[in-house]
């Protein structure tokens, strides 16, 4: 979740937010 603001793909951070909180 540090990436958040510094990674330019959303689609990455969609990725990642889905692996950490399955709520979203």
């Amino acid at each position: 979740i540090e990436a958040i603001p510094k990674a330019p793909s959303g689609k990455i951070l969609r990725k990642n937010l889905r692996e950490t909180l399955p709520g979203i």
